[in-house]
């Protein structure tokens, strides 16, 4: 391929300077090119890379905050159940307290009616 440039270069050279700066102008502009397309190529191949990062960077965040999420709806569950917990002892302690009262007002009741029989 080398000596097929080499030929035409001194083909060109012996019909004058004008051809032999066309055809360097044809050969810079061939390197020139090909250096572009592989930089190119290159270029697209870090694109590539780099959008390949960044979605496994997007996925690994989606992960982490489906966990966060995950472990905030199991501690709102716990906490509803505690608190369903507490309100049902609630309900019960009032109850209970309630019955000792309404127990206590018999209890004096009897006292009350023991000391007025007692009395007579």
């Amino acid at each position: 391929m080398e000596s097929i440039f080499l030929e035409l270069a001194r083909s060109l050279a012996a019909q004058g300077p004008a051809y032999t700066l066309l055809a360097i102008a044809g050969v810079a502009l061939a390197y020139v090119t090909n250096k572009w397309i592989k930089s190119e190529g290159k270029c697209f191949e870090l694109s590539s890379t780099l959008n390949e990062k960044r979605l496994t960077e997007r996925s690994e965040t989606i992960s982490v905050l489906h966990a966060g999420a995950q472990a905030n709806q199991k501690l709102a569950e716990s906490i509803a159940v505690r608190t369903e917990t507490l309100n049902n002892l609630i309900v019960v302690v009032t109850a209970g307290t309630e019955r000792l009262e309404r127990l206590l007002g018999d209890i004096r009741r009897l006292i009350e009616e023991l000391r007025r029989g007692g009395s007579d």
